[in-house]
């Protein structure tokens, strides 16, 4: 027998043991963690948000994150330019899921209107930019010049 053939069988053997005890592992790895997510309403700025974001909420997760803060215009731009994100004006209504949606959903209360005020917002007038993938793995982020406020959700999934 080859060493060439000694590898292929070692490395087969790898990939076997991993199919059958690796990959159900980090399933359950990543089930346990979304148990932990973090949920903060009224702070200050944390995390990816900037230093003059304030009365900040959030909830956060390996599986997905909300956050929607106070903030002005111009540094709203200036953090969404620094995370590279190109925010358009909005042309068009634009619905964006707030933290309390998720905060919800993880203490397993029945949502019944996804986009009801208290579990979205519709930007009408500010500014918006969203990942083709937004809701597998992607994010929206939006600035509401009405309020002042600001929002971004993210799913890893």
């Amino acid at each position: 027998m080859t060493t060439s053939t000694n590898h292929r069988k070692v490395l087969l053997g790898l990939v076997a043991a991993f199919a059958m005890f690796g990959y159900p592992l980090l399933i359950a790895l990543r089930m346990f963690l979304m148990q932990f997510p973090t949920i903060e309403e009224h702070v200050g700025p944390t995390g990816i948000l900037p230093a003059s974001a304030s009365d900040v909420s959030y909830f956060d997760s390996v599986l997905g994150s909300a956050y929607e803060f106070t903030i002005t215009e111009a540094d709203f731009k200036q953090w969404a330019t620094s995370c590279q994100l190109t925010v358009d004006e909005v042309r068009t209504p634009r619905r964006l899921r707030r933290f309390t949606l998720f905060r919800d959903q993880h203490r397993h209360v029945h949502v019944l209107d996804e986009s009801s005020p208290e579990y979205s917002v519709e930007l009408r007038s500010g500014l918006y930019f969203e990942t083709p993938e937004r809701h597998r793995g992607g994010c929206a982020v939006g600035f509401d010049r009405n309020t002042g406020r600001a929002y971004y959700e993210s799913n890893s999934y």
